[in-house]
């Protein structure tokens, strides 16, 4: 019992040293600037776009306010 308790432990360890590495070197590894395109994380988590208040274009360029943005 202890050797698989270990070993949970060291699994354990090991996520939580990658996903806080991943967290610290985010927008130097460009992390930043990418996003969650898999439909089932995005159900999982809820996520939502608010709906456009405002939108614009000009030329080539197009402004949409989202929420507060």
């Amino acid at each position: 019992m202890h050797r698989w308790l270990g070993l949970a432990a060291v699994l354990f360890v090991l996520l939580l040293s990658v996903t806080g590495i991943a967290l610290n070197h985010g927008s130097d590894w460009g992390l930043d600037r990418r996003y969650v395109s898999w439909d089932w994380a995005i159900a999982a988590l809820g996520v939502r776009a608010p709906a456009p208040a405002a939108s614009f274009a000009d030329r080539e360029h197009r402004v949409t306010q989202l929420g507060g943005r």
